[in-house]
């Protein structure tokens, strides 16, 4: 979301979304980190981590030929095996010149996305979007329109990569694949 006059405190779970145009192209990570210490919130630390490694058993289903149906299968169940959810109805993306580009990278086994195939050339931002509970999502217009907040009020992360669809499988372009914590 944009920042307000919200002030951050010890515990509070905070994402942080960045992206980068250069040369007319763009790119797109974004992280979550717990302000203060990990050990602080542990269901923050819990669902953080879950994210992040969701993400990452999804790109072993990233290649060409892959279906994007096995990557969203595979980010799913990462996501439940660890009691956590997917919000289903917030995706990745083709990224390029515009932000947001076709294909939609779902987090879930989408039934349309099985005939879907990553392809060599292709740049694609993976995020998985995933709460403590809640499988969707609501906007509060008076507090900030670009800001989302899980439906029941539990916990939300975001783990994000741009990643390059190659011959022999992907690069990662933008995201912080590997961190201490």
């Amino acid at each position: 979301g944009i920042p307000d006059r919200y002030v951050l405190k010890e515990w509070d779970l905070l994402k942080i979304d960045a992206g980068v145009t250069y040369k007319w192209y763009i790119a797109d990570s974004a992280v979550c980190v717990i302000i203060g210490w990990s050990k602080t919130n542990p269901q923050a630390a819990h669902l953080v981590e879950a994210t992040k490694w969701a993400l990452d058993t999804g790109l072993q289903f990233i290649g060409p030929g892959r279906s994007l149906y096995d990557f969203g299968y595979a980010v799913e169940q990462y996501v439940k095996s660890r009691n956590c959810t997917v919000i289903k109805s917030l995706t990745g993306h083709g990224v390029g010149q515009s932000l947001r580009e076709p294909p939609y990278i779902y987090n879930w086994p989408h039934p349309d996305t099985r005939d879907q195939f990553f392809k060599p050339g292709m740049v694609i931002a993976l995020e998985p979007i995933t709460a403590m509970w809640s499988n969707g999502y609501m906007e509060k217009p008076k507090i900030n329109s670009w800001n989302l907040y899980t439906q029941q009020g539990d916990l939300g992360a975001q783990r994000e990569y741009t990643v390059l669809i190659t011959e022999q499988g992907y690069e990662v372009l933008a995201g912080v694949v590997h961190y201490a914590g």
